[in-house]
């Protein structure tokens, strides 16, 4: 972060606590910081070592596995989904230019098919073994 009020020695903690994969709750504790601004140092350094990742990859298979420990969690008003926001930035960051509506409804239509049976066979589920 290029304007930080955080002291030199603060941030080289926030990076140590990222490299021993210590979760930003912890750090907190820690370093005694603001909750936010671990966040928010956790967040642009996991994207730095996507982009890092994306430009060492030697195979250029373009596939990538990530949860959301990886982008932190981040909640948006009015969506259903804790990660949604998450998953659909990751899209946009990775698609073309001119790929991205069509990307990110390809996107919804495959979690709308897998929510699907997912809601029928729980509802089987319950209705069988729920009370």
């Amino acid at each position: 972060m290029r304007y930080s009020r955080l002291s030199t020695q603060k941030v080289n903690k926030i990076i140590r606590c990222f490299c021993e994969v210590i979760n930003a709750t912890s750090a907190v504790k820690i370093i005694g910081i603001n909750r936010k601004a671990v966040n928010l140092y956790y967040g642009q350094l996991h994207r730095i070592v996507f982009r890092l990742a994306l430009l060492e990859d030697e195979t250029g298979s373009g596939d990538y596995e990530l949860d959301e420990f990886y982008f932190g969690a981040r909640r948006v008003r009015g969506k259903w989904g804790s990660t949604t926001g998450i998953e659909r930035a990751l899209i946009v960051e990775i698609v073309p230019e001119t790929q991205k509506a069509s990307s990110l409804g390809l996107y919804s239509a495959l979690v709308g098919l897998g929510l699907l049976p997912a809601s029928i066979i729980a509802g089987v589920l319950w209705d069988l073994m729920g009370q």
